[in-house]
């Protein structure tokens, strides 16, 4: 046995250390003190105790200690190699004392609270200054209301209860659309996906369905939402925007040739006979009236293009 004034070491007949006191231990030491109290211990300078008196309390000890310096001196010092003090050490004393630490520490905490909650007098802006000390003002009124609850079993329930009955409840209008609340104040649980996802795969082979049946089972998971008053009322200027019940009536129609201005010319040179008729419209697809007036040119299209096809036959729509 090896005993100094820093640590302590046990060895055996063939000089091999087997233990040794005073360094940090290998794995932390956990002591649970009672149902309240645990002490951990990593090394000297991590050293903590915490305190849970009940669920959502807990307070934390930091019992390490705390050196002003974990280097030597020599590590920043630097040796003179020319002159009669050669080989003297230049020990570097540019340090800040522990004052002017604690003094910056302090700085930087005023800082970062002012970014958090700026306090009029901190603010050089005459008119935020003014505009904050109001604010300062009207909720000083409130700092008297402010209780701690007790640290008891159901203190969140109570709490969470109690400001509940603070907050208004909105009258209703008569123009909402869903579901009506019923629950006021419950937590918003997330919608578990896992059941509808299964329904967007195949029951065979378990791949993905195709684009058009995976559409087709999101409308019917998510089906449109009724018109409010609002809406039906609007003389029908919302009606090309609104999804309707059902599905809409698509009319049967044949794509126009779109054609730009400056190739107009060409087209009718190059594409169309001296004696064709040929009708150009001009629209815009940012305008009602517009894409109205193309979807009854592209029902004449089609009805043009079956005739041509079919000399014979006559040909019934219902757009007719």
């Amino acid at each position: 046995m090896i005993l100094t004034r820093e640590c302590g070491i046990i060895l055996d007949g063939k000089d091999a250390i087997i233990k040794r006191a005073g360094s940090p231990p290998a794995e932390p030491v956990t002591i649970y003190l009672n149902d309240s109290l645990v002490f951990n211990y990593r090394d000297r300078s991590s050293i903590s105790i915490k305190f849970a008196p009940c669920p959502g309390v807990l307070v934390d000890f930091a019992c390490g200690e705390c050196l002003r310096r974990t280097d030597s001196y020599f590590d920043h010092a630097q040796r003179v190699t020319e002159g009669p003090q050669r080989g003297k050490l230049l020990i570097d004393l540019d340090v800040p004392t522990l004052q002017q630490r604690q003094k910056r520490i302090e700085l930087n905490a005023l800082e970062k609270r002012s970014k958090a909650k700026p306090r009029s007098k901190d603010l050089a802006h005459d008119q935020i200054k003014q505009i904050v000390s109001t604010l300062e003002t009207k909720f000083d009124e409130y700092e008297g209301c402010r209780v701690t609850p007790a640290a008891d079993g159901n203190w969140r329930e109570k709490a969470h209860l109690q400001s509940l009955r603070e907050i208004p409840i909105l009258p209703v209008t008569g123009f909402e659309v869903g579901q009506v609340p019923t629950l006021f104040g419950s937590v918003v649980q997330a919608n578990d996906a896992s059941e509808t996802l299964k329904r967007l795969k195949n029951e065979f082979n378990g791949k993905w369905l195709g684009s058009v049946e995976i559409r087709k089972m999101i409308t019917q998971e998510n089906p449109g939402l009724p018109r409010t008053g609002s809406l039906t009322n609007a003389s029908g200027r919302y009606s090309q925007a609104l999804q309707v019940a059902g599905g809409g009536v698509k009319p049967a129609g044949e794509h126009l040739t779109t054609i730009s201005g400056s190739k107009l010319d060409s087209f009718l040179r190059d594409k169309c006979a001296n004696d064709e008729l040929v009708v150009v419209a001009c629209l815009r697809t940012d305008d009602r009236h517009s894409r109205a007036a193309e979807s009854m040119l592209e029902q004449v299209q089609f009805i043009l293009s079956e005739r041509t096809l079919n000399p014979g036959r006559p040909t019934t729509s219902s757009t007719e």
